[in-house]
């Protein structure tokens, strides 16, 4: 029997007082007897999380069909049924992921090495130097000096950002085993980020999610996306950390108006950016039509029904920097309504649950 994690009051007590505040403030909220009312409806549909009528914002007066939503549980018991078995740890395997990537032609970072089973293992010129973990310090000197402009670290297996950090020149050897601890870990060259988007936030890498879905004819078609932006001193730009998300025009790569941030940090609504005053509005993404093409292209090379990819623009164009086959719905349905709403997933997830849709399926 796996143990439970423990539950830390004071956090889920500061999350409760944070939703509460947000909604309280909230100028289109609706009467708190119909907010209770409908939270507890929306909760009987199999075990759905309270939680989810609050990110997805269903409080608001102007919500009337709070059933028209996909509850993040059934969403990851779905595409957890759809994804393609040989797939499933391509892209849950982020070094996986690179390697295949890389053998179909796919722009993704320079793989500087990797940290698995207490070694190091530094990638140069195509050879590998290993370094037991009682070598951190040399390890960390290897890297730091084939890869000048910067090596970043993330876990091969996770997401949201968490655990990825960059390498300085100043770590300490036991303070970067101390970060690595006894997770498995990829080294990529830092990815230098087109002129446009360093404006906007020059602390983190500023990457573009887009999810594509494919249809009857095993054509790709992108159904959402929105730039993160990383703000303060963050080194990762995920809305789980901080980050702002704005939802673009996917046909043009404009920004909109709006960025947003989740409810963690305050569920605030931005038209300019905090820390460099850049205004959202007046940008459009560099490369989009490669951006575009390349995500679709990704699609044909790894046919999974349904792909969050990540893509960086670099002055030379876009860059796949990883891919995520359990996509986040909250913070999109949020903004922009109900994914049953949007033609080509609702086509898609009907066509997969033989008509029946994911609540019945």
């Amino acid at each position: 029997m796996k143990n439970k994690p423990i539950i830390n009051f004071s956090e889920r007590l500061l999350r409760y007082q944070q939703r509460f505040k947000f909604i309280s403030q909230h100028p289109n909220r609706k009467s708190w007897t119909r907010i209770f009312w409908e939270m507890n409806l929306f909760s009987l549909r199999k075990g759905c999380p309270k939680s989810d009528y609050i990110l997805f914002r269903l409080f608001q007066e102007s919500v009337s069909n709070i059933h028209g939503y996909i509850p993040t549980n059934i969403w990851y018991e779905f595409v957890d049924r759809v994804s393609v078995p040989d797939l499933v740890d391509v892209f849950d395997d982020k070094l996986k992921f690179h390697e295949t990537a890389s053998r179909y032609g796919l722009p993704t970072p320079t793989l500087a090495g990797y940290f698995r089973k207490g070694e190091f293992q530094i990638i140069e010129n195509g050879k590998i130097t290993v370094f037991p973990n009682s070598q951190a310090d040399k390890a960390l000197s290897k890297l730091l000096a084939l890869y000048p402009c910067g090596v970043f670290a993330k876990p091969v297996r996770g997401s949201g950002g968490k655990g990825a950090f960059r390498l300085h020149s100043n770590l300490e050897a036991r303070e970067f085993l101390i970060a690595l601890g006894s997770t498995d870990y990829l080294f990529e060259e830092c990815v230098q980020q087109h002129a446009s988007l360093e404006a906007i936030n020059p602390n983190s890498l500023n990457t573009l999610r887009l999810t594509t879905v494919r249809d009857e004819q095993n054509t790709p078609h992108i159904v959402g996306g929105f730039l993160r932006i990383g703000r303060g001193q963050a080194e990762v730009d995920n809305a789980s950390s901080g980050g702002i998300m704005n939802f673009l025009n996917l046909e043009t790569g404009k920004l909109d108006t709006f960025g947003y941030t989740t409810m963690k940090y305050g569920g605030v609504i931005l038209q300019q950016h905090p820390d460099t005053s850049v205004v959202f509005e007046d940008i459009t993404l560099p490369f989009y039509d490669d951006v575009v093409a390349l995500v679709k292209n990704s699609s044909e090379c790894l046919p999974n029904p349904i792909v969050g990819w990540d893509v960086a623009i670099t002055e030379t164009g876009p860059i796949l920097i990883e891919a995520n086959r359990r996509p986040n719905l909250t913070t999109d349905q949020a903004i922009n309504g109900p994914y049953m709403k949007r033609p080509k997933m609702r086509e898609t997830i009907l066509r997969l649950t033989n008509g029946k849709g994911i609540l019945l399926s």
